[in-house]
């Protein structure tokens, strides 16, 4: 099958581009914390830095934006907001902004986890053909994760799309999601309505039809955005293409969504079904929640199988409820010893307190009869 991603028209990425020059910041040191190493690149919201955080001594990446992003100041606070209420979570499957302030020369910058892995979007570009059904599964409910986590922090993607998802080698999966850029998008309509430039931000093939039509959104839009990536992995093929924009946006707003087995896949119908599902034009009719949207994909995957994961290493499963605490391990035998350990035995258990309540009644019966007897004797004599 021909992987015809290349020839589309309209940007789907914000892949970074390489600046040539000297940067300034290069061998600076920000906040007394952070050494900047190097340029890492540029990108339609500002440059990219990996840096040395000279107090835990990790590496992570530092990312400024151009003025305009920040000049509304309502928004640049309330992306602040949602990023740490994104970080508060200490979902494994979110890439959280960790610092965040100001330049010397003006611009704002934040600080994340740099994630060493690569994008979905390239492995969708180097594909030969559709992604297994396992290892799409996977990767859906990998993003399902991220986005339940969010959800319940009231905090919106708004731009989900292969390239905000990080495939890494981690929690003994080599295809562990991580989600770059939550809220970016919040400050790039901003951004649009400061400039006057009557642009829609996003990336149409990803957006919901209620935010091509500027409407009020919530979390179903990433979920909208989620069931294209899947039907993508499934076919590499979108449910809505066209050589402009406008004509994208017309078939999302007035056109049923296709099937993805129209556009080359081969999944069973209820895998077809959770697409469609994801992708139906009006929210109601979408999943409520990313975590029914979970719980579809997990019934998908107890019936269709799941990605492998590295040798040796059990599958990370983010954690329902407490666990339980283990019990007791057996003490270990002398160093040398052959003899077996001895057996756990249990200890009795004790009566129910029923039971103890009438042997304390019956002995108090006894006493009493007993000293009726003595007193009735003592009258005799």
């Amino acid at each position: 099958m021909r992987n015809s991603r290349s020839q589309r028209s309209l940007p789907a990425r914000t892949t970074l581009v390489e600046v040539s020059g000297e940067d300034w910041l290069v061998g600076k040191v920000i906040a007394d914390r952070y050494r900047v190493e190097r340029v890492l690149g540029e990108g339609g919201m500002g440059r990219v830095y990996e840096v040395s955080d000279t107090t835990f001594h990790r590496r992570l990446v530092l990312k400024t934006l151009l003025p305009g992003l920040t000049d509304d100041k309502t928004v640049w606070p309330r992306f602040l907001r949602e990023a740490r209420a994104a970080a508060d979570l200490g979902s494994p499957h979110i890439v959280a902004v960790q610092d965040f302030g100001d330049l010397d020369d003006g611009r704002s910058y934040y600080v994340m986890e740099l994630a060493d892995g690569v994008t979905l979007d390239a492995v969708l570009d180097e594909a030969d053909g559709p992604l297994p059904l396992a290892r799409a599964l996977h990767i859906a409910r990998g993003v399902a994760h991220a986005l339940e986590a969010a959800h319940a922090a009231k905090v919106v993607h708004r731009d989900l799309k292969p390239d905000n998802v990080l495939l890494v080698v981690e929690h003994g999966q080599t295809d562990f999601v991580k989600i770059v850029d939550f809220g970016l998008a919040l400050m790039m309509n901003a951004a649009v309505r400061i400039t006057g430039r009557g642009e829609l931000v996003g990336s149409p093939y990803y957006m919901s039809p209620e935010q091509c039509a500027d409407e009020a959104i919530d979390g179903r839009a990433d979920i909208y955005a989620l069931g294209v990536i899947l039907f993508e992995m499934l076919s590499l093929e979108l449910p809505h293409d066209g050589d402009s924009m406008v004509k994208v946006l017309q078939s999302k707003l007035r056109e049923a969504p296709p099937s993805p087995n129209d556009k080359g896949a081969d999944v069973p119908p209820d895998v077809e079904a959770v697409v469609l599902k994801c992708l139906a034009r009006s929210p109601a009719d979408r999943f409520a929640s990313a975590a029914a949207l979970g719980s579809a994909l997990d019934a998908l995957i107890a019936e269709h199988g799941d990605a492998p994961v590295a040798a040796g290493v059990p599958r990370f499963r983010a954690p329902t409820s407490t666990p339980p605490i283990p019990a007791a391990a057996p003490p270990a035998s002398a160093p040398g010893s052959t003899a077996p350990p001895e057996p756990i035995r249990e200890s009795p258990a004790p009566p129910p307190p029923s039971a103890g309540r009438a042997a304390i009644l019956l002995g108090i019966f006894v006493a009493a009869a007993a000293l009726a007897g003595l007193l009735a004797w003592v009258l005799r004599g």
